[in-house]
């Protein structure tokens, strides 16, 4: 798997899915929650019940990461993120 493949189909779903957890601890409406992070409440309700985001992240092969040389603008700034962490 790709780099902005591995950061699509695991690092950002589960960056969503900690959101929307957050969100509902906060008392927002999965509603509300679809609206902030653009998505279906369908998926909100994927991501709090672990089905979506957490699953994905699992899979995260991290040598795999590190040995992609050309990582586009997106990854850079995920990593720029993740760094200060």
């Amino acid at each position: 798997m790709l780099l902005c493949e591995t950061t699509v189909k695991g690092i950002i779903p589960n960056i969503k899915a900690n959101i929307a957890k957050v969100l509902k601890t906060k008392g927002k409406k999965q509603r509300e929650i679809a609206r902030t992070l653009g998505v279906t409440e369908s998926a909100v309700s994927m991501y709090l019940s672990g089905q979506r985001g957490a699953v994905a992240a699992k899979k995260l092969n991290t040598s795999e990461l590190i040995q992609h040389k050309e990582i586009c603008k997106v990854c850079t700034t995920m990593q720029t993120f993740c760094k200060g962490v």
